[in-house]
């Protein structure tokens, strides 16, 4: 490639962000970050202040949490195998490793002093995960034997029960109590229709937990259930569109959560207790992530990334009321008043539904028309949402070309009646979507319909090959990534965990 091209990519390419990951033990923040060529742990003392490493890989560092006895527990795989070992980080900066070489390791949860972690475990070749205990001695020993993709969500305040879940597919999941020392299992909220849950939490009484389910609505709400009785209470009042994480303090006294309106993400704050609400942050708007309270319940840190701005870590003042950004992340050179804002469009479909799409477009001259690159998100369980995309900031600003990244039917964040509209046979009504933004590009009147090109990677990679062969007549090009070019082969090649899932979307 020419010198001046590869210089205008470094400036997009070392766009750093900053993730939220969890407060620290010894005060401040951890957070995830790049200055070579991997995300490390860091941890900020206070707002504005240096970011000091504390890992040192050649891998990056996946998800990572602060324990209670001071220990940073966190995950590491090989060379993107997703065969994910567990790791603690003690305070005198000394590591061992949890996991044996060869298994799946995901899902860690632990007991209120942090000195029990329980976590799940598989083994190349098998579709089914084992529940692991690591006790207060470092013993480590299988305390459930399951079947499928089963995980622990929560191990209850006194340590004697913990909540297990299975992910069935994105539209079917289970959840059950596991009691430790007599290994005897109980449904919980059981259910002849099907039910998706997310995450779970035991509240600090130990007599209730709140879990994300969809049942009963089209979208998920935060739900509590009794233990004793059996009780459902919904906590989130009903709205078009879904809560998408939660985080209750330490004490039990403030809830806050986050729901998906089209894309964006809307945080609610209030006093779990009486259900009131508090006070808000005002936020730009964008996508939010790892919801945490500090442990005193002062404060609530998460992750803020938009459109013209990468990831970044902040925080919120339940008490005092301030918003304070942790970290800024560098640019990368880029001017963060140059950087275009996507717009939010709904096209219509074969079927008379709409398809939402973000999209980017250049400053054209007057008549111009721009090229256009269609960019289709992988899963296909998952959602293009306004976040920095520097895929797109440079086509808009180097290329010149507008950019759709659409959410095809299938696509989650607009309810499970949506998501399921691509499932089995009707695989390819979400390729037909494409085919309706193609005749809707043809109405706009800065837009080219005669040079279009379409990009994916993964599930998006086999909707650009479909796109590429449905209406090969139509498009000026493609680009796919890893993407699946035949579901028989895909199905019997993929590994076993993966391939259930996969079962449930392509039939």
């Amino acid at each position: 490639a020419p010198a001046s091209v590869r210089e205008g990519l470094a400036k997009y390419q070392n766009a750093r962000s900053a993730g939220f990951v969890d407060w620290a033990p010894d005060g401040g923040i951890l957070i995830s970050t790049r200055f070579g060529n991997t995300n490390q742990l860091h941890r900020v003392a206070a707002p504005g202040a240096d970011r000091s490493q504390i890992t040192f890989y050649e891998e990056p560092i996946g998800g990572a949490s602060a324990l209670p006895t001071g220990q940073i527990l966190f995950s590491k795989d090989t060379g993107g195998d997703e065969w994910f070992q567990l790791f603690l980080l003690g305070p005198d900066g000394k590591t061992i490793q949890l996991t044996e070489p060869g298994t799946r390791n995901q899902s860690p949860e632990w007991s209120k002093d942090g000195a029990v972690i329980v976590w799940s475990r598989t083994a190349k070749g098998s579709a089914d995960y084992d529940i692991l205990m690591r006790d207060a001695s470092g013993a480590t020993k299988v305390i459930f034997r399951g079947q499928g993709q089963v995980s622990p969500e929560a191990v209850s305040p006194d340590g004697k029960t913990v909540l297990l879940g299975r992910y069935v597919s994105i539209s079917e999941s289970k959840r059950w109590l596991l009691d430790v020392a007599s290994g005897k299992l109980t449904e919980l909220n059981p259910s002849k229709t099907k039910i998706a849950y997310s995450g779970g939490v035991f509240t600090p009484d130990g007599k209730s937990v709140l879990m994300l389910s969809d049942e009963g609505s089209d979208f998920t709400r935060l739900v509590q259930y009794d233990l004793a009785t059996g009780q459902k209470t919904i906590v989130s009042p009903e709205r078009p569109w879904g809560v998408e994480s939660f985080t209750l303090s330490d004490d039990g006294r403030i809830l806050a959560y986050a729901f998906n309106e089209d894309g964006y993400s809307k945080l609610v704050v209030q006093d779990f207790r009486t259900r009131r609400a508090l006070p808000q942050p005002e936020l730009p708007a964008g996508v939010i992530s790892g919801l945490t309270f500090s442990p005193d319940g002062a404060r609530l840190g998460f992750s803020l990334a938009s459109p013209t701005a990468a990831s970044d870590a902040w925080s919120w003042g339940v008490v005092d009321g301030k918003l304070e950004r942790w970290t800024a992340s560098e640019l990368g050179g880029l001017d963060p008043k140059a950087l275009a804002t996507p717009q939010l469009v709904r096209y219509p479909s074969f079927d008379k539904r709409t398809i939402p799409a973000f999209v980017y477009k250049p400053k054209l001259a007057a008549s111009q028309k721009a090229p256009v690159i269609i960019n289709i998100h992988g899963g296909p369980e998952g959602q293009s949402r306004p976040t920095f995309d520097t895929f797109s900031q440079h086509a808009v600003a180097e290329l010149g070309a507008a950019v759709i990244l659409t959410n095809v039917r299938g696509s989650t964040g607009y309810g499970k009646t949506f998501h399921a509209l691509d499932n089995a046979e009707k695989r390819e009504d979400s390729v037909k979507d494409i085919g309706a933004l193609l005749d809707w590009i043809k109405t706009q009147p800065d837009l080219d319909p005669s040079r279009v090109v379409v990009y994916g990677g993964s599930y998006g990679g086999y909707m650009s090959l479909a796109v590429m062969t449905h209406y090969s007549d139509r498009m000026g090009g493609g680009i796919e990534l890893f993407g699946i070019s035949n579901f028989v082969s895909f199905l019997q090649n993929t590994e076993a965990y993966r391939r259930d899932l996969r079962r449930a979307e392509y039939g």
